[in-house]
This record gives structure tokens, C-alpha cells and sequence, in this order.
């Protein structure tokens, strides 16, 4: 990555002895502390990692921008079940915290970024993130969870309303990547589809958000993101939501400069730059 120190294969966290591990890319010629960004890459809940190409083009422009990034690998179902991912980005953010002086960041400013399962992931941290819902495992416990900007690309929310919508997958099958993440078909428990939704945890204390997604996505519908939008903006939170017009599912949007810039921009604008 140019313009870029990286550190990688850093342990973040150790939950039930699994080692997590990320990669901290910061700018060349950083002098000050700087705000951070946790990355957290898409794949279906069940496979991608830190290495993922829109992960590094995501931190590219971000670090250009003057942010630390620091992209995770997480547990993936069907080996580690709801809710063991979102308990893992969780761990990363208070890694940072509790490392903030030595790392180079700010303690105060820690956003999160992530594309689809990892969309799903970080608008998770942003609505649940200064509630104990879910365990502080991995270590770190004494920091705080929270994040302070969220940026949603294209991620599922309510598993319970994906098929309304026309979408490539028979989200009711035991192998959709829904019910491999919960560890059940999504209509077998509408309880815990409940609390995995990000639409419950909605608060007016939750951070920014931003939310950009494509019109033609046939594999996570465009409404799963306009019914967060809604409930964030009902709630009062600062919320902008893109659609991408005629884009499909992540279809050109980490080759989009404007995307791109549009992300940067955002963490930009709250972290007081």
C-alpha cells in the first residue's frame, strides 16, 4: 500500500483461545496522533479475511485522508455462530483504545468501516456499541466499545425481511449465509433474528451514520438499508444514506473514486480533521 507503514498480523484479541489478528496501515509521515478507522470486510459471514481487495482500497483513500486503519479478520460461521463476529470487531475497537498511545491514534475518534457481512458488522458497533448486549470477550474490557462514525456499505440488517424482497438466494435455506451466522434458518427463530437486527439497538445516541447502496443488488436488497436509514433518522441520529445507481452488489464501488472520496469525506467531516 503506498504512502503507507503497515504493521501486519497484529494480536488484537483471543477469545476462547482463536487468535484475531488485523492490520494497522497509518500514513508514512504521521507526526500527531491521528483518528482511526476499524475495516471490516464482507464475505457472507463464512469466508473473506483482512487481506480482501476492497478492504485495501478502502484504507488506501482513507489513509491518503489522514487515518489509521486497521483491517480484522474475525470468527466466520459456520465454525463460530452469532454473536462471536460482532463480539470480535467489539475487541478490536477496544484494542485500539487501550493501545491509542502506542499505535499513533486517537483515542477519541474510532470509526467504523465495513462491506456487506461487514456493513452488517459495523452498524452493529454503532447501535449496540455503548450497551452491554453483547459480551466484551477477547480482552481489553476495561475500554469502551463505542464507536464514533459509521459507514455502511451495502450490508444486510433485518434477516427477517430479506425475502420480501427478490433476492438470488433462498434465504430460508439452512445453508443461506444468514442462518450459517445465526446457526439456524432465519424463520425457524425470529427471536434471535430480532437481536441480531441493528434496527432493534437504535438510539439517538447512536454515532453518524452513512449508508450507500445499490439500486440493483440482488443479493442484499436495497431496502435492508433504507429500513436502518429510517429507524436511524426516526431516532434523530445524524444518518446520509446513498443509493448507487444501477450498481448491483458491491458492483464498482471500490473502483469508484466518487464512493471512495464520498467514505473519506464522511469520517472527515466527524472527526474534526
Amino acid at each position: 500500500m503506498q504512502s503507507a507503514n503497515a504493521k501486519r498480523d497484529i494480536l488484537y484479541g483471543n477469545p476462547q483461545g482463536f487468535e484475531l489478528r488485523g492490520n494497522l496501515y497509518s500514513p508514512a509521515a504521521a507526526s500527531v496522533a491521528l483518528p482511526a478507522i476499524v475495516c471490516i470486510h464482507g464475505g457472507g459471514f463464512t469466508q473473506g479475511s483482512k487481506d480482501d481487495t476492497t478492504v485495501n482500497a478502502v484504507a488506501e483513500v482513507l489513509i491518503r485522508h489522514n487515518f489509521v486503519c486497521f483491517a480484522i479478520d474475525y470468527r466466520l460461521a459456520p465454525d463460530a455462530r452469532f454473536p462471536a463476529a460482532i463480539e470480535d470487531c467489539m475487541c478490536a475497537v477496544r484494542f485500539l483504545r487501550a493501545n491509542a498511545a502506542k499505535l499513533g491514534i486517537r483515542k477519541d475518534f474510532i470509526g467504523a468501516w465495513g462491506a456487506s457481512a461487514g456493513g452488517y458488522l459495523a452498524a452493529m458497533l454503532g447501535t449496540t456499541g455503548k450497551q452491554r448486549v453483547f459480551r466484551n470477550s477477547g480482552g481489553w474490557s476495561h475500554e469502551s466499545s463505542e464507536v464514533t462514525a459509521v459507514c455502511d456499505w451495502f450490508g444486510p440488517t433485518d434477516f427477517s425481511q430479506l425475502t420480501i424482497y427478490s433476492s438470488s438466494i433462498d434465504r430460508n435455506l439452512p445453508d443461506a449465509p444468514e442462518a450459517q451466522f445465526l446457526g439456524c434458518p432465519i424463520n425457524q427463530n425470529l427471536r434471535l433474528v430480532q437481536r441480531a437486527n441493528p434496527i432493534a439497538y437504535v438510539n439517538a445516541s447512536n454515532p453518524p451514520f452513512l449508508i450507500i447502496h445499490g439500486d440493483q443488488d440482488t443479493f442484499v436488497p436495497l431496502h435492508q438499508s433504507r429500513i436502518l436509514a429510517a429507524a436511524l433518522s426516526k431516532a434523530g441520529v445524524c444518518t446520509t444514506m446513498h443509493v448507487h445507481a444501477g450498481r448491483g452488489h458491491g458492483d464498482g464501488f471500490f473502483d469508484n473514486p466518487d464512493i471512495l472520496q464520498m467514505t473519506a469525506g464522511f469520517f472527515r467531516n466527524h472527526s474534526e480533521i
